[in-house]
């Protein structure tokens, strides 16, 4: 009899528990729904086995973890510890299907956690959207864009870190240096003042300098991150840099470097004077540094009408989608170049470390009206010409090419 009674007892707190796991899961989609993220969100399973476990167990952090929503340091520690179990059981999971699976949908690895607060539900919310249109435009492109087996034909500038699990695509012009230091720091290197010395490529592990049987064993277990920017913002930075007279380039090697100082001229911007005031003028430019002129009209019209050319296939303002191969690798995290601050904070805290320095090469070309008054001086013929160079930039990373049109 009261083996009886301490069963009914039992069945009556499990269907107790049931409805309180059911409230909560309400209680979410509810608050999904006022936020207008239901579509956008899915609902983690392993959440509400989390907290039926916390409830019947009587967890004490569970049950006071509303009393400590202003304790941002523990929210952080929270949220972010358990993105990083999800992040290794997507790894785990990946290993055994890592070829097989190229073309198929990547696991959500941004599952809601609990108490998010609504500013962070908006940036999951962001970048999960980000991720969905990267797919989709995938797929309605699949027969235009070159695809590539990674573990193959891996790209040149996959930085990986696997003590951290992290693959980092290089986008010259995207605040690749910072991200490079990033690196160089988290690997370990950054109180060696003779390794700064050297080019940081030599010492930071690049995912093609692994063997085939390496890459097809480390691959599957990185956490995967591109920074994108603005193409037509990203191609004037480049020309700021590298290619205008008395650039960003030139004045820092300027002051260290006399071989590498006029670098640029030399691979590009004399081809460029060529070709659009004679070989006469370019190598009068070559020996009277001082006269050395070309313009972000002459440049765009180089890399359009000159294609051939390999120089105007350099990093620094080839489309990104040539770069990173966003359709063939799975990529978790898109960051924006315009969202810099927030994006980069969700980097360090997975790896628990300082945000990158800013940039040496930067050159502020990110103002909208800065960037349009060195476009307008170009035609519209030879506009809708470099957007097709890099409409599908635009395509996949959703920028929007119309101011500049």
């Amino acid at each position: 009899m009261r083996l009886g009674k301490f069963r009914v007892k039992r069945t009556l707190l499990g269907l107790a528990s049931t409805v309180l796991i059911l409230s909560v899961v309400k209680y979410y989609t509810a608050d999904n729904d006022h936020l207008g993220l239901s579509d956008n969100f899915r609902f983690d399973r392993r959440l509400v086995g989390d907290l039926a476990g916390n409830v019947l167990a009587g967890d004490a952090m569970m049950k006071n973890l509303n009393e400590r929503t202003n304790d941002t340091q523990l929210k952080e520690h929270f949220n972010v510890t358990n993105f990083r179990k999800e992040r290794d059981e997507e790894a785990a999971s990946e290993m055994s299907e890592h070829e097989d699976d190229m073309e198929d949908e990547e696991e959500d690895t941004h599952a809601r956690k609990p108490e998010v607060e609504p500013s962070e539900r908006l940036f999951l919310t962001d970048i999960r959207e980000r991720s969905n249109l990267l797919r989709q435009q995938c797929q309605k492109l699949k027969n235009q864009i070159e695809r590539v087996n990674v573990i193959r034909s891996p790209p040149e500038g996959l930085i990986i870190n696997e003590k951290h699990k992290l693959l980092y695509c290089v986008v010259p012009k995207a605040a690749c240096s910072s991200w490079k230091e990033f690196f160089f720091q988290i690997g370990g290197f950054a109180g060696d003042q003779s390794l700064r010395q050297k080019k940081r490529k030599l010492v930071l592990e690049y995912l093609d300098h692994l063997s085939y049987q390496d890459r097809a064993k480390v691959y599957p277990k990185l956490y995967k991150f591109i920074f994108v920017r603005h193409p037509f913002i990203r191609l004037l930075s480049a020309y700021r840099d590298k290619i205008a007279p008395n650039g960003s380039y030139e004045r820092l090697h300027a002051k260290y470097d006399t071989r590498s100082h006029y670098f640029w001229r030399n691979r590009i911007g004399l081809d460029i004077v060529s070709a659009y005031h004679g070989r006469s003028v370019a190598n009068r430019m070559k020996t009277n540094h001082d006269e050395y002129s070309i313009t972000f009209l002459e440049f765009v019209r180089y890399l359009v009408e000159h294609s051939e050319h390999p120089a105007t296939e350099d990093r620094h303002w080839n489309p990104m989608y040539k770069l990173c191969r966003p359709c063939d690798i799975k990529y978790q995290f898109i960051a924006n170049f315009e969202t810099i601050e927030t994006d980069s904070v969700f980097i360090r805290r997975l790896v628990r470390t300082d945000l990158p320095e800013k940039n040496k090469h930067a050159t502020n070309s990110s103002n909208l009206d800065f960037a349009l008054s060195y476009y307008r001086d170009i035609p519209k013929d030879l506009m809708s010409k470099l957007y097709e160079r890099y409409r599908y930039d635009f395509e996949l990373f959703g920028y929007n090419p119309k101011p500049f049109l």
